[in-house]
């Protein structure tokens, strides 16, 4: 069969159209498919990407998501790999939680501590415990292991 555009070389590229329950079938060659050039219903020009996508079951949204501030395309950002402003976060956020989640492995951030700062971290944490525990003790009436307790305090006090 020969290509519908061209109608020279041999057609090896199937597109099939459905529209409203119409089906229409076209053949191109790699040549015509792969400039576009082939022309399909009322002018409309198809590229072999849109052949692909057509094959592969997805679907083209021909409106790109675009930054209203910086103006930055989607497809820009996945080229250079930033964004162009505050703004882009929330406009591209559908498709920058998967990314996001799989580079940092969550997408809000937790924050950071300093690895000099871990033993004090822990240190404070204990601290907290310690005065709880004392405070019961004294509620108690044990006032014994309330001065042990105190003095563990004052020892981690100075320490720091």
């Amino acid at each position: 069969m020969l290509c519908q555009r061209c109608h020279k070389n041999v057609a090896t590229v199937h597109y099939r159209e459905i529209m409203n329950g119409v089906t229409r079938d076209y053949y191109f060659c790699p040549s015509c498919a792969n400039q576009g050039m082939g022309t399909v219903d009322k002018g409309k020009s198809i590229g072999i990407d849109e052949i692909l996508a057509g094959l592969m079951g997805l679907q083209q949204n021909k409106e790109e998501l675009r930054c209203p501030k910086c103006n930055l395309k989607y497809s820009e950002f996945k080229k250079i790999g930033k964004v162009g402003c505050e703004k882009c976060y929330e406009v591209f956020a559908k498709k920058l939680e998967p990314v996001l989640k799989q580079l940092h492995g969550n997408v809000q951030y937790k924050g950071k501590v300093p690895k000099c700062d871990v033993n004090t971290k822990d240190q404070m944490g204990r601290l907290q415990e310690l005065k709880a525990e004392l405070a019961e003790r004294v509620k108690a009436e044990e006032y014994e292991e309330a001065a042990k307790i105190r003095d563990m305090i004052k020892e981690i006090e100075n320490e720091n």
